[in-house]
Order: structure tokens, then sequence, then C-alpha cells
């Protein structure tokens, strides 16, 4: 919420070509997710409440995915159910891009994931093959293919997140939630088109977006579809339940609004 000067229309103007990523710390009814979205959009970046881990893990592999690349091709959450090996396969179509980044994050420290991408041909890559790039952490994995890989490039692809191991003594398998990123190099780009307006509860939105090479033409016979995401509730609906109250001085001393509001029910305020 903004409390402390300077505020964001103060300083927005002088931001020019700068791209803003900006993360919410706090609950939903601490957040103005409204004006962070608003700032980010404006700013070629991306907003996103840290509500945890693996949605902070998602949002920096997007955020650095739209800053480094040309943005994110899919990034949906799957549950790995405890003791199954392996997720579902997962498709996503490939274009005349250079290269495909396909990143993994997990929530869990005791457990790990591999990536394992299966070409249009039906030929398996990992990070274990020759002349893709790859790396992991405690929750996270990635596989970098460059394109095209023998002579395969579009079609549709399948990513699927593999346990590691096995054997007559494999490690513990506890249920887990994850993500997949698939990061473009090169090819179309997906972009929304600016728009300013703040909506509320009620309205209709039409967003409006722009599919196109870096040289201004577009794929012929190109699909795009949208998903709109919402929250659960307004903010005004938030904070009803505990309504806030002007700032109030109580036996000499002054309370915030927030704590005058649970202050005033026992003590009278003057």
């Amino acid at each position: 919420m903004e409390n402390t000067p300077p505020m964001v229309s103060a300083v927005a103007g002088g931001l020019g070509a700068i791209d803003v990523h900006a993360i919410g710390f706090g609950t939903a009814s601490n957040l103005d997710g409204a004006l962070l979205t608003s700032l980010a959009a404006a700013h070629n970046g991306l907003y996103s409440r840290a509500e945890s881990g693996i949605a902070l893990e998602k949002f920096f592999s997007s955020a650095f995915g739209s800053i480094f690349e040309a943005g994110v091709l899919m990034d949906p959450e799957f549950d790995l159910p405890a003791d199954e090996q392996a997720g579902a396969a997962h498709e996503f179509a490939v274009c005349g891009e250079d290269a495909i980044t396909i990143v993994l994050g997990w929530d869990r420290t005791d457990t790990t994931l591999q990536v394992v991408v299966t070409t249009p041909g039906g030929a398996t890559v990992t990070t274990a093959s020759s002349g893709v790039d790859g790396a992991s952490g405690r929750t996270w994995t990635f596989v970098r293919v460059p394109l095209p890989r023998g002579a395969e490039r579009d079609g549709t692809w399948t990513v699927t997140a593999v346990r590691p191991g096995g054997g007559e003594f494999p490690p513990p398998a506890p249920a887990l939630r994850y993500f997949v990123n698939v990061i473009p190099t090169g090819g179309a780009t997906l972009s929304r088109r600016p728009d300013a307006r703040r909506y509320y509860t009620g309205d209709a939105i039409n967003p409006l977006v722009l599919l196109r090479y870096a040289d201004g033409s577009w794929p012929r016979d190109a699909a795009v579809r949208v998903t709109a995401h919402r929250p659960n509730a307004g903010i005004g609906n938030l904070l009803t339940p505990g309504p806030m109250r002007a700032a109030a001085s109580l036996a000499g001393d002054t309370i915030p609004a927030r704590q005058a509001t649970n202050a005033a029910g026992s003590r009278p305020a003057s």
C-alpha cells in the first residue's frame, strides 16, 4: 500500500525505458495489486504476489524469460502425487524459433526432478544430451536446446517432469507441486497491447494481443489462446471484514489506523 513518499505517480514518469518487475510481499488486503500491475505493465514487466515459494520461483523464471528472450511460451502448474515417477507429457508448438529453454521448478527441497524433452520425431533430449545447456539447483532445473535439433524444428514437442533414479531401492518420492516454463528464443512474439484502464468487479475485459516476428510479419494460420486470471475477491471485499479507521490518539499515544480499529472496540479514542 502507498503510505510513505515518494508515491508511484511521482516517480513513474522518470523511469523512461527501464523495465520494471514488481513483487508484492504480504496478504492481498495489504497490497495494491492493481497499482503494481499497472506500474509493471506500463514498463514491460510483470507483477506477482509472493504467496508461496513456487510462485516466487515461477515469477523469476517468467521475468527473466521476458527480459532476455521473447517471453514465455507456456507456464502451467501441476501436482505430482507421491510415489509417481513422472508427470504427464505436456505439448508445446515450435514455429521458427532459434532455441527453446525449458525450466522446471518445484516446492520441496527433499526431492528433485529432471527435464525430458521429446522432439516431433520422437527423439529424447535431456541435460545429458550433446549440444544442449543445462543446470540444476535444489528446487529448479533447466535445459536449453538450440534449434534445429538434428533436422527437427517446427512441430509439436513435449516436455515431461521425471524423478531421477529408480532401481531396487529408489529414493523417497513425496508429493509435490511443480511448474513448467517454456521460453523461446527467436520466432514470433506474443505481446499484449498497452491498456491503462482500471477494471472493476463486473467489467468486461477484452485484452488485445499481437503475434509478430521481429520484421513485422506474422505466422500464417496461427491461433492465439488468451487466459485471464482474476483474484478470488476484490480489495474492497478483503477490507470489509476488518474495516479501517482513521488514526486515533489513545492515552497520549498515536495509534496507526489498523491498530486503532482493534483498540476502539475496548477503549474510547479521543
